[in-house]
């Protein structure tokens, strides 16, 4: 690794650090500290991929089966490795750690599929964990995940710029992707990760039964990662949204397609065959009305919530025949989530409710009759956040 490479990456690694010595407490024994002399500088976001990824984040792809989220994510990889443009987007080069938790069979096919079309100069700094890495509650691997991102480094002399984890429930080893403990756990131990190597870390990870539902799991996910990017396979075509970016431009979409390559003859002389990512001019389904990320949350706590408790109450004229839930049912789960977490007292926190509440009835994203709620159906009641 060059000087500079080497010295880029300490400061990835190290962000904070506590200075000036003030104070009698060990420096040891402080946080990490910053004072106002220090702060200030302008940080670019999404820069690892322009108006899609930043460095040193946490950021999760999720979709159905068959969807693509794994050529996906593959491909943002690769092309990190290889830097330039990825979408007419600009990438900053660095090295990839892919942790192929289910497997590196399919791994190597695409990996093959892409030397093939597009034939990459020299060696690329993508190095395969061809094995299950354990970041679940007990997190017995994350110290060998770190490990082995400081190996990548010295060896290619890139700095580790993204881990990409896949997929997130196979690598919850023991732990349950629905149950909020297990999940956080997950969350702490990724981000130890990240904090550690100055990496982005990327989950793959599954959309529930309920598509529309979005992520499966615990709605702590959404919650904590910087970048949530859902993949869709329609009959239009397939598509990558940002859902949720904490600091950058969101609402950002791109249409893609996956072409299969001939890579190779079995023994019993079948053709082999793998797909590569190409963009695409297909136009996406329509996404509904703008929400903030706190709306968005409200949705997909109510969608949670009419999963778990819904009835539909027939005869009733003024409620649809549809799943409806109490909305007391409805704003508890919010207010466990977190969205009214920075509420000062229980009056502001009935106005926080109230707020977001009238808003998403507003856009028509819900009904509202009396103590009961329900989602609106639309061609797609999964709006993005603003």
């Amino acid at each position: 690794m060059d000087d500079a490479s080497l010295r880029e990456y300490e400061v990835l690694k190290a962000p904070f650090k506590s200075g000036h010595g003030r104070g009698s407490t060990a420096d040891s024994d402080l946080p990490p500290l910053r004072f106002w002399s220090e702060l200030g500088a302008v940080q670019p976001y999404d820069r690892l991929i322009r108006r899609l990824l930043g460095e040193n984040s946490l950021a999760v792809i999720y979709g159905p089966p068959s969807s693509g989220k794994t050529f996906f994510a593959t491909d943002m990889g690769l092309r990190i490795a290889w830097g330039g443009e990825w979408f007419g987007r600009s990438v900053l080069r660095g090295a990839v750690l892919y942790v192929a938790a289910e497997g590196s069979r399919g791994l190597e096919n695409r990996i093959a599929a892409f030397k093939k079309q597009y034939a990459p100069p020299g060696d690329l700094p993508f190095v395969v964990v061809p094995a299950t890495m354990d970041l679940g509650p007990n997190g017995s691997d994350v110290e060998r995940v770190i490990a082995a991102a400081e190996h990548v480094a010295t060896t290619t002399g890139h700095p580790v710029r993204l881990i990409v984890v896949d997929t997130l429930a196979r690598a919850m080893v023991g732990g349950d992707d629905s149950a909020g403990l297990d999940m956080g756990a997950a969350i702490r131990n990724c981000d130890r990760i990240r904090e550690a190597t100055g990496a982005t870390v990327l989950l793959v990870h599954h959309s529930g039964k309920d598509v529309a539902r979005g992520a499966r799991g615990h709605s702590s996910l959404l919650g904590a990662v910087d970048t949530a990017i859902e993949i869709e396979k329609t009959e239009t075509g397939r598509f990558a949204r940002v859902v949720k970016q904490k600091d950058g431009a969101d609402g950002e979409g791109i249409a893609f397609d996956l072409e299969a390559i001939d890579i190779g003859e079995a023994e019993d002389g079948e053709r082999i065959t793998s797909c590569v990512i190409v963009a695409s001019d297909a136009t996406p389904a329509p996404t509904g009305p703008r929400l903030s990320p706190t709306e968005k949350l409200f949705v997909q706590e109510l969608r949670n919530a009419l999963a778990d408790a819904g009835r539909v109450h027939r005869g009733d004229p003024n409620l649809p025949t549809v799943a409806v839930v109490a909305r007391e049912v409805w704003h508890q789960r919010v207010k466990a989530a977190g969205a009214t977490m920075n509420a000062t007292s229980a009056n502001a926190e009935r106005a926080l409710l109230s707020k977001h509440t009238k808003s998403l009835k507003e856009k028509g994203v819900i009904g509202l009759w009396n103590d009961f709620a329900w989602l609106v159906a639309t061609d797609r009641n999964h709006a993005q956040p603003r």
